[in-house]
C-alpha cells in the first residue's frame, strides 16, 4: 500500500538474532523490558549535559544489546559513546534521536515488552 501525503509508514519491529536460542530467552526479556528506562538513562544524562555518564551508559548499553542480539542497538549505542568522548552535543542528540526510535521497534518486536 503506497503512503499517501499526511500518512506515516508504521516502524516495523526489530526481533533479536538470537530469539530462537532457548539459552538467551530470559537475557532477552530482561534487556528489553528495561530498555525503556536505560533509554530514559542515556536522555537525562543528555539533558544534564553528563558525558561522562552518558558515555559509561552507553558503553553498557552497547555490550548488553550486543549479548542480548541486537546488532544496530549496538552500533547506535556505540555511536552516542563516540559523541559522548568527543563532547558533540548535535551528534549526541542525533544519535539519540535514532536510539530512542529503534529501541521503540525493538519493544514492538518483543512479546513480553508489549
Amino acid at each position: 500500500m503506497p503512503i499517501h501525503w499526511g500518512m506515516t509508514e508504521r516502524p516495523r519491529p526489530i526481533f533479536s538474532l538470537r530469539e530462537d536460542d532457548v539459552e538467551f530467552e530470559d537475557h532477552i526479556d530482561h534487556f528489553v523490558i528495561h530498555l525503556g528506562e536505560a533509554v530514559d538513562a542515556l536522555q537525562d544524562a543528555e539533558a544534564a549535559n553528563d558525558q561522562d555518564l552518558l558515555d559509561d551508559l552507553s558503553t553498557s548499553m552497547a555490550t548488553e544489546a550486543a549479548e542480548a542480539g541486537y546488532p544496530d542497538l549496538d552500533k547506535l549505542a556505540r555511536r552516542v559513546r563516540r559523541a559522548a568522548q568527543q563532547a558533540d552535543k548535535l551528534a549526541i542528540q542525533q544519535s539519540l534521536i535514532e536510539l530512542t526510535d529503534l529501541s521503540r521497534r525493538v519493544r514492538l518486536g518483543h512479546r513480553g515488552a508489549a
